[in-house]
């Protein structure tokens, strides 16, 4: 006997109730069994578990997946979403995934709320079935700050091992007049690859003074520290005045002066 609403695992559509008859030749509902409409096994079955017989249909009926009915309730599993268990988050291959979305959004500049969107989500879905994408405190929190921090660090090595360094300012003004200036380096490395980095962008809240200039040059060159004495750390400015002093200030040279 097929079971009667309530029964709502789609592996109900391969198993049914034994009927046998009672002394007085009664028809009754054999519920502490379950009869494989497939090969007729007969699997022990308690209230509300369908385990015995998802392992059944696993071990003995593994093409039953692809006869499963389309039209199931909506939110309801299917058998391949039931049998398939989620990704722990500590696991290695979660790990992976989860750090390849987080490049993903580094790179690409994305908004964190990209991994709430449906179709992101589906299409991971489709490509790791067992994979529970996080939410983005998640990512803003935990996973972009890590790959910052790895990357400051790969950044400070290759640096470090440069016997040059050309650093670059610039100051600029945003479109809410918002005052920055930005800082980036350019160095040859061992293999003679050139390789170029924008350590960072700070606001200049104050005025655009040699002096204060010169404060944010030296935090630069303490935070990526810059300061072993046989490295040549040589500058690259525009021709302003205050620039001028801002590199003297901060002891680095040759101060080189754009042409033009």
């Amino acid at each position: 006997q097929s079971p009667v609403r309530g029964y709502k695992s789609s592996v109900w559509q391969y198993f049914g109730f034994p009927i046998k008859k009672d002394i007085d030749g009664n028809r009754v509902t054999e519920k502490t069994k379950t009869l494989c409409k497939l090969c007729y096994a007969v699997i022990p079955y308690t209230t509300s578990n369908t385990t015995n017989m998802n392992h059944h249909l696993q071990r003995h009926h593994k093409n039953v997946t692809a006869r499963e009915k389309t039209s199931l309730p909506k939110g309801q599993l299917t058998m391949k979403q039931a049998l398939t268990p989620t990704l722990a988050s500590s696991s290695p291959r979660a790990k992976q995934i989860t750090r390849l979305i987080g490049e993903f959004i580094a790179d690409y500049m994305s908004p964190f709320n990209i991994v709430e969107n449906r179709k992101f989500i589906q299409m991971f879905k489709v490509l790791e079935l067992k994979f529970k994408m996080p939410c983005r405190g998640h990512f803003s929190e935990k996973v972009i700050p890590d790959i910052y921090y790895e990357t400051k660090q790969s950044v400070k090595e290759c640096l470090k091992n440069a016997d040059c360094v050309a650093l670059t300012t610039d100051s600029w003004t945003s479109r809410a007049t918002q005052s920055y200036i930005t800082i980036t380096a350019q160095v040859i490395n061992e293999k003679w690859e050139s390789k170029s980095f924008v350590l960072q962008t700070r606001e200049l809240s104050e005025s655009h003074t040699g002096v204060n200039i010169a404060h944010v040059l030296r935090n630069a060159l303490s935070e990526w520290e810059l300061t072993k004495p046989h490295t040549t750390i040589a500058c690259v400015t525009d021709n302003a005045s205050n620039m001028d002093i801002a590199v003297r200030e901060s002891g680095l040279h040759p101060h080189i002066k754009c042409l033009l």
